[in-house]
C-alpha cells in the first residue's frame, strides 16, 4: 500500500508539471521558429511507419520519441542511425539505455552537418557576373539528450529528457536547453502514448519548435501485425498525422509501410527490418518530391 500511495502524487506532480510548462512556454511564444533539425526523425523504423511512433517507442529510440518508453526496457540497448538527407546534409543519432528494476537511464546524441557554398558579390566583372564562389563554410547542430523513464504501474510509464542544443554556422554558434515529457500506457494489445517536446529556452533570438505528440498502436494476428497512428502539432502551426503498418514475417523479417499527412515534402514511406536474436537492422526509403529519395539505416542491439 505504501508504494501505491507514493505513485499517485508522483503521477499528479508529473501531469501538473507537464501542463504548467506547456502553458508557460506557449504564453512566452515558444515553438515559433528555430531549430527545425529537432523535428528530424533519426531512426529508420519510425520513418517507415510514417512517424507514427510516439506509442510504439519502447526501445532505445524512445530517447527521441517518448522517454516514457524507456521504463518498459528490461535489458541494456544500444542504437545508431544514419541519414543521407537532401542537399548533402548528413544526420545521425547514437543512443544507449541502461535499465534498472523499474526505471531506465539513457543518453543520446543527435548530430547534423553540411557544407554550404560561400559566394561574394563582385564590384565589376568582365563577364557581367555579380557573384563568384568564395569557398565553403560549414553548418551543423549537436544535441545531447539525457533521459529517464519509470514504470509507475505495470502498464503505465512516465519519462523526461533534458536536452543541451548547440547550433553552429561557420564561426558563430548558439546554445539552448530544452525538456521533453512523455507517458506510455500499455494494455493487452493496445498502447497509448503522448509527449511534449522541446519546452525550453531560445536559440539566439528564435524559439524552439515545441511539439505535442499523441498516438496509439494496436496489434493483430497474434502480434505479427502492428498498426500505429499518431498526431503531431507544433506551435509553429505545423500539424501532421501519421499512420503505419508493420508485419513480422517468419519471425525474422519486418515489412513496413506508412503515410504522413501534412508533410508537403513526404507522403508514402516504406522500409524493411531484419532481426536476429538481440540484433536488428532497419532501413527506410523516403521520397522528397523534387529532392529525390532519402535513405535511413539503423542498427540496434540488446545485451
Amino acid at each position: 500500500m505504501k508504494k501505491n500511495n507514493f505513485k499517485f502524487p508522483f503521477v499528479f506532480l508529473f501531469t501538473y508539471s507537464l501542463i504548467h510548462l506547456a502553458t508557460v512556454s506557449y504564453a512566452g511564444g515558444v515553438g515559433t521558429g528555430a531549430a527545425d533539425f529537432l523535428k528530424l526523425a533519426p531512426d529508420a523504423r519510425a520513418v517507415a511507419l510514417g512517424n507514427a511512433y510516439v506509442a510504439v517507442a519502447d526501445e532505445a529510440n524512445a530517447i527521441y520519441w517518448n522517454p516514457a518508453g524507456l521504463g518498459q526496457l528490461k535489458s541494456k540497448e544500444f542504437t545508431a542511425s544514419y541519414l543521407s538527407y537532401v542537399e548533402s546534409i548528413n544526420y545521425g543519432f547514437l543512443g544507449f539505455v541502461c535499465p534498472q528494476k523499474l526505471s531506465a537511464y539513457a543518453i543520446g546524441i543527435n548530430y547534423l552537418n553540411t557544407s554550404i557554398e560561400r559566394v561574394r558579390e563582385l564590384d565589376a566583372s568582365p563577364t557581367g557576373d555579380r557573384y563568384e564562389k568564395d569557398g565553403n563554410y560549414t553548418a551543423g547542430a549537436l544535441t545531447l539528450i539525457l533521459s529517464y523513464g519509470r514504470r509507475i504501474f505495470n502498464n503505465l510509464s512516465l519519462g523526461l529528457s533534458l536536452k543541451v542544443i548547440n547550433e553552429k554556422l561557420d564561426d558563430s554558434s548558439a546554445n539552448a536547453y530544452a525538456l521533453d515529457l512523455g507517458g506510455l500506457w500499455k494494455l493487452s494489445r493496445m498502447k497509448i502514448g503522448f509527449a511534449v517536446q522541446n519546452i525550453g529556452t531560445k536559440l539566439k533570438d528564435d524559439s524552439l519548435p515545441m511539439n505535442f505528440r499523441l498516438g496509439g498502436t494496436y496489434s493483430l494476428l497474434k502480434g505479427k501485425l502492428l498498426t500505429a497512428l499518431a498526431l503531431n502539432y507544433s506551435l509553429d502551426k505545423d500539424f501532421r498525422a501519421g499512420i503505419g503498418l508493420e508485419y513480422l514475417l517468419k519471425q525474422v523479417f519486418l515489412l513496413r509501410f506508412g503515410y504522413e499527412y501534412g508533410n508537403d515534402l513526404v507522403g508514402l514511406t516504406c522500409g524493411l527490418g531484419f532481426k536476429f536474436r538481440a540484433y536488428r537492422i532497419d532501413y527506410a526509403v523516403v521520397p522528397y518530391t523534387d529532392f529525390g529519395l532519402t535513405h535511413r539505416v539503423s542498427f540496434s542491439a540488446r545485451f
